[in-house]
């Protein structure tokens, strides 16, 4: 997994994150597991070239054990 870059100041709050596959199977894969894991690339914009980028989300109200349950349930998806 590979951050691509991040908008926000201190903590980043949404990042892109290139995934090895396609990005909409991976979001609907962890959708089915109870986890909200941000949007395709594809489906915000479908000519880009970006299939294999999620866009992720995280606000002040996630803590940083979410953000960890998240990072770890996509590593599982993606391994």
């Amino acid at each position: 997994m590979r951050r691509i870059g991040f908008v926000g100041i201190g903590r980043p709050h949404a990042i892109a994150i290139r995934v090895p596959g396609n990005a909409w199977d991976i979001v609907g894969t962890l959708a089915k597991q109870g986890v909200i894991a941000g949007v395709a690339m594809s489906r915000l914009a479908p000519k880009a070239g970006m299939d294999d980028v999620i866009i992720a989300c995280a606000t002040e109200m996630n803590t940083d054990a979410d953000i960890a349950a998240y990072a770890d349930a996509l590593k599982k998806v993606i391994a």
